[in-house]
């Protein structure tokens, strides 16, 4: 038996569908034999507002995972989005949602992630980037 080829994946209750989609879609792309098996915990510690929100958000990304899935079918297509497309792991990307003035992510999400009702664009990360990127973007290679 393969024990790198079988894991236990563990999320919360509220991100286990979107999680689910997410690694079957990556692993289920080379049908390398992988197991994977997943464990939900409950969602215990959060406000029910605040757990509603969470799956509301988790319900809408679910539709877009969906979507990049019946798109990119290959791990190459995957890397090429992830690091060229995806709104949040690109770092031109990352830089425009930080100066954008429209709140990305509810309140009730924020607070519960314990970001408080601070702005996205005042994110430490999202400013690093910002500085990163504007200084290296001119010597960047235009692929």
């Amino acid at each position: 038996m393969c024990y790198a080829c079988s894991q236990i994946l563990h999320y919360n209750q509220f991100h286990m569908a979107r999680t689910k989609a997410i690694f079957d879609w990556i692993f289920g792309i080379d049908q390398k034999g992988y197991q994977l098996h997943y464990l939900s915990s409950p969602n215990v510690g959060l406000s029910s507002n605040a757990i509603e929100a969470r799956k509301e958000k988790e319900a809408k990304n679910l539709k877009s995972v969906n979507r990049f899935a019946a798109t990119y079918r290959s791990l190459k297509d995957v890397w090429k989005f992830l690091n060229e497309d995806h709104d949040m792991y690109t770092a031109h990307k990352l830089v425009e949602r930080g100066h954008t003035k429209t709140a990305v992510v509810s309140d009730i999400v924020k607070k519960s992630y314990g970001i408080g009702s601070r702005r996205l664009q005042s994110n430490p990360l999202t400013t690093w980037f910002s500085r990163i990127y504007s200084k290296t973007s001119s010597v960047l290679p235009n692929f």
